[in-house]
């Protein structure tokens, strides 16, 4: 990551040093940046002071803490593409006192949680020292509470007993005018980020990535059914139910525990995840989250920072299996996970590369926490500390089961997500969770079955069957569709997809290549309707057979012959022409019905002439949408075979229009993940669809079609832009966005990107590719410009060495043969049919001129979004030349670029754009799961 903000020098002598990040570090540095705001990134904590109250005390106090902690005056800055901490002199700190004396008493409890939780929520900038905030909010003369705020990425739940053990000695001492005696610290937190990357590198880590790897292998995702449907993007209402439970409690907690040769927390996990196998109705697998300390170093315990990793437990569970044995088998469990400790969250993510959802945390769902206090009951001078319980600022998780001992006994709360679970329901949980511990302290020799737990998520659900039965009949009802039919297929990444399949009514007035569109289009307009992933136009419908109910949940669809294409009649004539086309206009041989005509090539402009070609040849034109979302040989001839026998007349062509929007190219119409609108590519795009994001809605904005007048001559490219924003804004009203764009066409999306953040949109992520400066060429050197010429030579004859192009067209590329007059005198002698396009398409020459010459009229200003620029082999790198190509300085927000190394010769076809896609997808996953959130205590 590059951020041209906050960047020191380290000559400034406020500055004490650039070190790396932790892991934990960066990983919620990167929630930040694409999530900023996250009230789950925040620590909240509150404490009770009796006694004298000297706000004067309690800032000098906090003064001297920050003053002894280098961590508490960092400021987070990127350098060679990381996050790195850069620890400053100093950092202001001010306490802020509220005073609700003259408040009723009866509401003063209430005032001051209203004040507690809208601090705890607010946001950090971590380009700023001193992530950390207090208010004083004074309840009587001698009472007061001190609600504390500070960043996750400095501070952990053990932290807070040493902030308040620092603060009430030095408080002490400043109010009796003396040393508060308090030791050196031995390491900074700096030390420990930089032993940790050490030990990264090590052959110690690799062995202990390679546990997990096979511990977590083919996990499942363990969830309880929520009381209200997901919505797409994840959401962190936060809620909780608790229960303070007697002292004997902890008593027995120990004795048990001890009896057993167990942990405290070996036990409780073990009591939880066997009443989470029976709510769940049997689960033969629990999977929890839980978070460790981290500071397996004695010279760490009294540090400030933050050092929990979050950790996965997976457990074997059954119903016939006994508490007595389930405890032992969890216990095992909890030991082989503390030998493995040290392998942050994010490498287990990456390790097990689960399916990335938006709006769920990876891997867990439900986390479980058993820990005592941190902060202790302590009188330090005139003043007394008390820990007071708090509050989660935002829900992390679906659940999250924490356990704390206080002095006074154990307290039970589960922190739940409100938008999901409805306060019963987690009522009902802790009531559960109690008895389970109540049945395994007198009763463990019962099975987990027979410890009487109602099963969660008993609703009745819609069968197979049904779902399709539903979807024929909407069809069915349809005044444009004769008959219908759908079936279930698995894709080639292993989706169950729905596709239906339906013929044209006699007197349908729309051609026949818009009616899947209009139909999409008509079923996504109704309430509850599920939409199949696509419709194919047939002439006629072969006879389908019927999918009968199953049982139980082991209804299987049917798997596609080749590349998800259904077996349908085919002409084999037909299909033999369209070969012959693709072998054309590709440059390949051996084209067979499951061929992929992007995975041969394929790019946009190749589509464009595939259709126009098939137009030439059949006399009717191919959807283009449907091309794309089904550019199987076997499928496009389908869809062809249906154009021919559609006898719609011309006149309806208009009506066409309307129904479909022709500058919309549904790539896949609908997913969880984040959406990406990509501005006249679809090519990326198509290969993104194969990747592990492929699970969000995915289409391609583009204003010029073969046969259309694009009537954007004479416009500023700041007016292009702003056509293309209608579109993006009819896709999507509100944001989030994904924006993504090539070359001069990275630089519309850049512009598209800029109107939506003056109209107070979310950009989550500007994607480009290979994406120019409008004036950076003009500011290299002679000897810079003709190393970048060279090199294009170099690169574009590749094309020519692989077919791609011809001599004629590889000369075509450069100004000097066009401005000499060669093409035009060559013409004329006959040597040449035509002139070859600068822009190496006849078809968009017109468009994409325009496209430059508004490009380069164009002054880009400062950009303060998260930017992913991508990078292939051929833009011009090494001394002198900018990475960013030109954009230096008004990139201001967080910025990574990305090299690409394409696996074969041609960076923006095939392997390449695979690659490309992949560094993507990569990103996306990462965006996705920054709106879901994630956050260890």
């Amino acid at each position: 990551m590059i951020s041209q903000a906050h960047i020191a020098l380290e000559e400034d002598v406020d500055v004490i040093g650039t070190f790396p990040c932790s892991a934990s570090q960066e990983r919620f540095w990167f929630l930040d940046q694409f999530s900023p705001g996250n009230p789950a990134l925040n620590v909240a904590v509150r404490w009770e002071i009796r006694g004298a109250i000297s706000a004067a005390n309690i800032e000098e106090a906090f003064r001297g803490v920050i003053a002894r902690h280098e961590i508490l005056r960092t400021r987070f800055l990127v350098e060679g593409g990381r996050p790195v901490q850069q620890v400053m002199r100093n950092a202001e700190f001010r306490i802020t006192e509220v005073d609700i004396r003259a408040i009723p008493a009866a509401e003063r409890e209430a005032r001051m949680q209203a004040i507690a939780m809208e601090d705890g929520a607010k946001p950090f900038d971590l380009g700023r020292p001193g992530l950390i905030r207090a208010i004083l909010i004074r309840l009587s003369n001698d009472r007061a509470i001190l609600a504390i705020t500070a960043h996750h990425i400095c501070f952990d739940g053990w932290s807070i007993g040493i902030l308040g053990r620092e603060f009430g000695r030095i408080a002490a001492a400043l109010d009796s005018g003396r040393d508060p005696g308090l030791p050196e610290l031995p390491l900074q937190y700096a030390d420990y980020a930089l032993w940790q990357r050490a030990y990264f590198a090590s052959d110690a880590f690799a062995e202990e990535v390679e546990e997990w790897r096979r511990q977590l292998a083919d996990a499942p995702y363990f969830e309880l059914e929520p009381d209200h449907p997901r919505t797409a993007q994840r959401t962190y209402r936060c809620d909780s139910a608790t229960a303070d439970l007697p002292p004997a409690f902890g008593e027995r907690l120990e004795a048990e525990a001890h009896r057993r040769a167990m942990s405290p927390f070996a036990f409780g996990y073990g009591v939880l995840s066997a009443m989470l196998c029976a709510v769940a109705g049997g689960s033969p697998e629990v999977l929890l989250g839980t978070q460790l300390a981290g500071r397996s170093d004695v010279d760490l315990e009294g540090l400030i920072g933050v050092f929990i990793n979050s950790l996965v437990l997976r457990l074997e569970t059954s119903l016939d299996r006994s508490i007595d044995q389930h405890l032992k088998n969890a216990d095992a469990v909890v030991k082989a996970a503390l030998v493995r400790q040290n392998t942050p969250f994010n490498k287990l993510v990456e390790i097990v590369n689960p399916p990335r959802d938006p709006s769920r945390t990876p891997l867990v769902s439900i986390n479980f926490q058993l820990q005592h206090a941190f902060m202790e009951n302590a009188r330090y001078g005139r003043m007394e500390l008390l820990s007071v319980p708090s509050h989660a600022p935002g829900a992390i998780y679906d659940l999250n089961f924490v356990m704390v001992g206080r002095p006074n006994g154990w307290r039970m709360a589960l922190e739940y997500n409100a938008d999901l679970f409805d306060r019963a329901t987690a009522e009902n949980l802790l009531e559960h969770w109690q008895s389970a511990f109540a049945i395994a302290f007198e009763h463990s020799e019962k099975t987990i079955g027979e410890m009487g737990f109602p099963v969660i998520g008993t609703r009745p659900r819609i069968s197979d069957a049904e779902r399709l039965a539903r979807i024929e009949q909407t069809l069915l009802a349809h005044d444009l569709v004769d008959h219908a039919a759908a079936i279930f297929y698995v894709d080639n990444a292993g989706q169950r997809r729905i596709q239906a399949f339906v013929t044209a009514s006699p007197d349908a007035a729309i051609p026949v290549e818009g009616l899947p569109a209009r139909l999409l289009a008509d079923l996504s307009a109704e309430d509850g309707m599920e939409v199949p992933d696509g419709i194919s136009v047939l002439h006629d419908l072969p006879r389908k057979t019927p999918v009968e109910p199953q049982p139980s949940s082991s209804e299987r669809p049917m798997t596609l012959p080749a590349h998800g294409v259904p077996a349908m009649p085919v002409d084999a004539t037909l299909e033999a022409k369209v070969a012959q086309i693709w072998e054309q206009v590709l440059g390949v041989s051996g084209v067979s019905a499951a061929s992929n005509f992007f995975d041969l090539g394929g790019h946009s402009l190749l589509t464009v002439r595939m259709i126009a070609q098939v137009r030439k040849e059949f006399g009717c034109s191919l959807d283009l949408p449907a091309v794309y979302r089904n550019p199987t040989l076997r499928a496009i001839t389908t869809q062809l075979a249906s154009a021919m026998a559609a006898t719609a007349p011309a006149a309806s062509t208009a009506i066409a229009d309307e129904t479909a929007d022709w500058r919309i190219v549904e790539m896949q119409t609908a997913g969880p993940g984040i959406p990406v609108i990509t501005i006249n590519n679809v090519g990326i795009i198509h290969a993104i669809t194969k990747t592990t994001a492929r699970n969000r809605r995915m289409v391609c904005v583009r204003l010029f079609e073969p046969g259309r007048d694009h009537g954007l001559s004479g416009l500023s490219l700041e007016q292009i832009a702003s056509r293309y924003l209608e579109v993006v804004q009819a896709i999507r009203p509100k944001g989030p966005y994904v924006l993504l764009g090539e070359c001069v066409h990275g630089v519309l999306a850049y512009e598209v990107a800029q109107q939506l953040l003056r109209r107070g949109e979310h950009v989550a992520l500007l994607v480009t590719l290979n994406m120019w400066h409008p004036t950076y060429s003009r500011r290299l050197s002679s000897k810079q410009r003709w190393q970048i010429r060279l090199s294009q030579v170099s690169h574009n004859f590749k094309h020519v060495r692989a077919g791609k192009k011809t001599f004629v067209q590889f000369l075509g590329n450069y100004s000097l043969p066009h401005r000499l007059g060669l093409f035009r005198a060559a013409r004329a002698l006959g040597l040449l049919r035509a002139i070859p396009p600068r822009t190496g398409s006849a078809e968009q020459e017109d468009f994409l001129m325009t496209l430059f010459h508004a490009r380069d009229q164009y002054v880009p200003a400062p950009y303060e979004g998260p930017i992913l620029q991508m990078l292939t082999p051929d833009c011009p790198t090494g001394r002198g030349f900018d990475p960013t190509l030109g954009w230096d300085g008004v990139f201001t927000g967080p910025v990574t670029l990305s090299p690409v190394e394409p696996l074969g010769t041609i960076p923006t076809e095939g392997s390449g754009r695979r690659a490309i896609a992949e560094v993507v997808a990569d990103t996306l996953v990462d965006v996705d799961a920054s709106l879901g959130g994630s956050r260890a205590k």
